[in-house]
């Protein structure tokens, strides 16, 4: 294959995600693209996930690693033995992990996954048998436009038929070309899978509406049709709430300190009401002190802004984080030790290495972004 200079989706998701709707659109569009030109020419992939999308200096993508791809007419004889299963798990189409083979819309539906972690930074949980669409993206992230979120939805479709029949028909729809989906998240408890398509009137898109068509090179993109998201108004009847329930509780302390301060003087002497801030002081010294709830990265690695602390977890973190988990850690002690003046050479090279693990899976992403903020503190300029 060429020589592509660049980096990996996978490496851009451990250092970027969440990506913003618009780098996010113009992958995915293009990734689809070469998913298309590849089903055109009879080739399911099989092994769509983010090590295997490749996006030069430029801002292209590149769809790498054919390895297991086959031909349509040649996917039921690649399996060798009943229920047998190839690729890799984290992106597999439900049909796919049940041993059966695999379709376009397979690869639909692991571009999906893409699509959910670039926008969430995590992989979305599996839709249940029969549901006509998959995860929402807007209950982690409620700025994602709907258009995008029917196309992540409908490409997770736990069964293919209600998945986008063609990679061409789903990028025509994350540009803005066409309807994303008929089904709506808001009617998914009134309509079924079956008949939704049509009972639910398809929204025409008017030019003015579409997205547009971005440049190439990824840092000259702007998000010319993103319309700004004003917040959910559940939200904030949620805080008036809460705002108003403190003061009544504020009264309610204040009129109880008031009631036992007037049970205890005597007719002899005169009466002294404690004041608001009295009380408050009162109410202050009382109050129990809460522990936050401790933050982890991931599951068995706490989140830590202590470089020492962190290399420490590495060091002794390979059954969580990864086989590179301690050659890491050691990385940034040494980094640590050297003078600040000549230590920027050497952690640029950690961070290129880094970038390499996380393509091979021999370390967890989401630790792995945390590693390369460090070494931008101590020198590391941005990947290339």
């Amino acid at each position: 294959m060429e020589l592509v200079e660049g980096i990996s989706l996978a490496h851009l998701i451990s250092t970027g995600a969440p990506m913003s709707e618009v780098e996010v659109v113009r992958v995915g569009a293009q990734l689809l693209d070469a998913l298309e030109a590849a089903h055109t020419a009879g080739l399911v992939h099989r092994d769509v996930k983010p090590s295997n999308v490749l996006i030069d200096r430029s801002g292209e993508v590149k769809l790498a690693d054919f390895g297991i791809a086959k031909r349509f007419d040649d996917l039921a004889a690649s399996l060798t033995t009943v229920g047998s299963v190839i690729g890799t798990p984290q992106y597999l189409a439900p049909e796919q992990a049940a041993g059966l083979s695999a379709t376009p819309q397979s690869d639909v539906y692991s571009t999906g996954v893409l699509l959910y972690e670039m926008l969430i930074g995590t992989r979305p949980l599996a839709a249940p048998p029969g549901a006509g669409v998959g995860a929402d993206v807007r209950k982690s992230r409620p700025e994602v436009s709907r258009r995008v979120a029917d196309v992540v939805s409908r490409s997770l479709a736990a069964r293919p038929q209600d998945r986008f029949a063609t990679a061409a028909e789903m990028a025509s729809a994350l540009r803005g070309e066409l309807p994303a989906t008929a089904v709506l998240f808001a009617e998914a408890t009134q309509i079924s899978p079956q008949n939704a398509a049509e009972n639910t009137p398809t929204r025409v898109i008017s030019p003015d509406d579409r997205t547009a068509v971005w440049a190439s090179s990824a840092s000259s993109i702007a998000p010319t049709d993103v319309q700004p998201v004003r917040p959910p108004r559940q939200a904030g009847r949620r805080r008036w709430m809460v705002v108003a329930s403190a003061i009544v509780v504020l009264i309610a302390l204040i009129w109880f300190a008031l009631l036992e301060s007037s049970n205890t003087t005597t007719f002899s002497e005169p009466s002294t009401q404690p004041t608001i801030s009295e009380v408050t002081t009162t109410v202050q010294q009382t109050a129990q002190p809460t522990q936050p709830t401790p933050v982890e990265l991931i599951p068995g690695f706490p989140a830590t802004d202590d470089i020492q602390q962190f290399i420490e977890q590495l060091q002794s973190g390979r059954d969580v984080v990864g086989k590179q988990s301690k050659r890491l850690g050691d990385g940034l002690e040494q980094l640590l030790d050297m003078d600040p003046e000549q230590r920027a050479e050497d952690a640029e090279k950690l961070a290129m290495q880094l970038g390499g693990w996380v393509d091979k899976d021999e370390i967890d992403p989401v630790v792995a972004g945390a590693a390369y903020k460090f070494l931008t503190d101590l020198g590391a300029g941005p990947i290339r």
